[in-house]
């Protein structure tokens, strides 16, 4: 599997350079609009579509954890955004500093998340979770997934047990 190093290396990952201001500021403005307007749709679209309101959750958590990485580590994702995403997230929590902020965070939003995913632990928990919410949306955009009976209670779980713990984790963190 490739890891955080090969993908610095390959350029899929990067940093920005001080002489990179302008483009720094505008891809965490992008990010920080993006990550808010996904989850006022998330939340806006929780009783229309299913399918839709899990879609846009999940670029929520995407788009808030690419403002962090951007914010915080000076991280640029290029390519293979969504795998890369969660490598780089994993790459840097596992750093002394970041772990020792998310820790509290994290131990809060333990709870709520092993009821969703048996069996998931710290300090991985965010890329499991990130990951989780990926799957999610693709059973929910290419599958009919779960049957119509059970979405709404799908739905609420989903956004009780990971959309909403991951936010409150990483806008802690911003």
């Amino acid at each position: 599997m490739v890891n955080f190093d090969d993908l610095l290396a390959q350029g899929t990952i990067s940093r920005f350079l001080t002489t990179e201001k302008e483009k720094r500021t505008l891809y965490l403005e992008f990010h920080k609009e993006s990550y808010k307007e996904d989850i006022a749709t998330a939340k806006l679209l929780q009783d229309r579509s299913h399918r839709w309101s899990v879609t846009a959750a999940y670029y929520a958590m995407l788009n808030v954890t690419k403002l962090y990485l951007a914010k915080h580590h000076n991280l640029s994702i290029n390519e293979r955004s969504h795998l890369t995403t969660r490598i780089a997230l994993e790459h840097v929590l596992k750093e002394e500093q970041a772990k020792k902020k998310a820790i509290g965070l994290l131990r809060e939003a333990e709870a709520a998340f092993e009821s969703f995913t048996p069996g998931s632990r710290q300090p991985t928990i965010l890329s499991n979770m990130l990951g989780a919410a990926k799957q999610k949306r693709e059973k929910a955009s290419y599958y009919a997934y779960p049957p119509p009976q059970r979405r709404k209670e799908d739905l609420d779980s989903f956004f009780k047990s990971v959309v909403e713990p991951f936010l409150a984790i990483l806008e802690g963190m911003l």
